[in-house]
């Protein structure tokens, strides 16, 4: 259980930093773990635009070098 309720903190601590820098609408949580037995997650901020069509395919998804380096230095200062 202390796992359990660990990794949500972390996940939800993680989402918190992810919506104060992009300010999405919602986020979307993908959990995987399929190849070997882990666990991990996928935070996807989905912004106003991702409402008026399709969700975009992973690779849009990407963050540029410099969205890279705010969630890096977020991260850093917040944990």
């Amino acid at each position: 259980m202390p796992d359990r309720a660990s990794f949500w903190e972390e996940a939800m601590r993680a989402a918190q930093i992810l919506a104060g820098l992009f300010n999405p609408v919602k986020m979307n949580y993908e959990i995987h773990g399929n190849t070997i037995p882990h666990l991990h997650m996928h935070l996807f901020p989905r912004m106003p635009a991702d409402f008026a069509r399709s969700l975009p395919a992973m690779d849009a998804c990407r963050r540029s070098a410099a969205d890279l380096v705010r969630i890096a230095n977020a991260f850093s200062a917040r944990t």
